[in-house]
């Protein structure tokens, strides 16, 4: 029987540099993930509605949704969310979306709220710009397999 050994130089080399390529990609995809979400928050923040520091009418204070909008970074800083975390950030609902007319059981009423969307809009205009980042990433990749 005759015995067939093949071997391969130069694997080593080449699986290292087939790594450092996805890294580089990755590195750059994590930069528009992080970027992005950054513009997200700041925009959040300039445009979330304040209540004035002298109307009390809650045990909150004034600018509590404000400094509860993060980013958290999800599947190794691939994907990003970016909201107003809780406890501080515990009524963006109401805020983003407003209320109807509420009543109490016993009939008091307990007024509305009108919508005043602040992280829809922030959403919406970094959409466009991340989306076209992401393109030009994966079409480089596309052509340079």
């Amino acid at each position: 029987m005759t015995e067939v050994v093949i071997r391969i130089e130069g694997t080593e080399q080449t699986i290292a540099n087939i790594n450092m390529y996805d890294m580089k990609k990755k590195r750059q995809m994590l930069t528009v993930v992080r970027t992005t979400a950054n513009a997200v928050r700041k925009e959040a923040r300039s445009t979330v509605p304040v209540w004035p520091s002298d109307r009390k009418l809650s045990s909150g204070h004034p600018g509590d949704l404000k400094s509860s909008i993060r980013a958290k970074y999800y599947f190794q800083g691939l994907g990003a969310m970016v909201l107003p975390f809780k406890p501080k950030g515990s009524h963006r609902h109401l805020v983003e979306y407003g209320t109807r007319q509420r009543r109490t059981r016993s009939g008091a009423n307990r007024g509305s709220m009108k919508a005043e969307p602040f992280m829809q809009p922030a959403k919406s205009s970094q959409e466009g710009s991340y989306n076209a980042q992401m393109e030009r990433i994966l079409q480089n990749t596309r052509d340079e397999v």
